[in-house]
């Protein structure tokens, strides 16, 4: 318990530099994803390569399932997984591209 004549120490100049950096990855964010808006070829490869890779290791799934090989499977799973993945940012970057006008909107007054 604090007297009357005591006071807290506030560290604001820790508080300042923990909000300037969180500003600075903000707008690190933005300026990567209004990067990913501006590019939407390159976003509709990289679904388009991410869901390829994905779609095929299902298929060689479903052909091999019957061989009952484990390291085969979970190798096959990992790749669906590395392809869902690499095919995330990609629809992102698309959505991002539909949505350009309303996020990334400049103040002109």
């Amino acid at each position: 318990m604090l007297n009357s004549n005591q006071s807290v120490y506030y560290p604001f100049h820790l508080i300042y530099k923990q909000e300037s950096e969180l500003l600075n990855l903000k707008r690190k964010i933005g300026s990567h994803f209004e990067h990913m808006a501006n590019t939407p070829k390159a976003q509709i490869i990289r679904l388009a390569i991410g869901a390829s890779i994905s779609a095929l290791s299902i298929l060689i799934l479903t052909f091999v399932s019957t061989m009952e090989i484990r390291w085969l499977f979970y190798l096959l799973v990992f790749t669906t997984l590395i392809g869902i993945l690499y095919a995330i940012p990609g629809y992102i970057g698309i959505w991002l591209w539909r949505m350009r006008n309303v996020l990334f909107r400049k103040n002109k007054d």
